[in-house]
């Protein structure tokens, strides 16, 4: 929504009709061919980078980085794990993961984690981050997803806490 709300502030809502849309990296690309859309914001890691620039290349799409975003764990404050700076991948291990549809069908997870999605307890998938928020506070697991996304400020019943690889 940063990223959504960072176009429309630069180019303006006198000037545009804008409207948020969340959907697969695939249909983004493909909207945006096909002139369904103008703009897509998409999230690029080092994982699928290559892949995604020779398909913009391939379909004369422009790519323009707003902002680095990373890839967090989303945990409720009375888990134990919500005490801990960083949570590794060792951490997610025993844990029911809630994922994005979008790393289910793609390695993006087994590169976190360095194992394949049938060794994780995969709990539940979300379109939706803030659907899996909901789940989240109510205990049904640990929701990965970016940065910022969902409030965790205040009162909220969430602390979201950076991943990293066990090195």
């Amino acid at each position: 929504v940063n990223a959504f709300i960072e176009v429309v502030t630069q180019y303006g809502i006198d000037e545009y009709d804008f409207s948020v849309y969340e959907t697969r990296t695939s249909d983004v690309i493909q909207n945006v061919k096909n002139f369904k859309s103008e703009v897509g914001i998409l999230y690029l890691n080092d994982f699928d980078r290559n892949v995604l620039e020779k398909i913009f290349s391939e379909n004369e799409i422009s790519f323009h980085k707003l902002f680095d975003c990373h890839i967090y764990a989303y945990v409720a404050k009375n888990h134990p794990l919500a005490e801990k700076k960083t949570i590794t991948a060792d951490d997610l291990i025993p844990e029911p993961l809630i994922i994005s549809n979008e790393l289910l069908h793609s390695d993006i997870l087994t590169e976190i984690t360095g194992r394949p999605h049938d060794h994780l307890h995969i709990s539940a998938t979300y379109s939706l981050l803030y659907n899996a928020s909901i789940m989240v506070k109510d205990g049904l697991g640990i929701a990965i997803g970016l940065d910022g996304i969902i409030n965790t400020r205040g009162d909220s019943r969430l602390v979201f806490r950076p991943l990293s690889p066990n090195r």
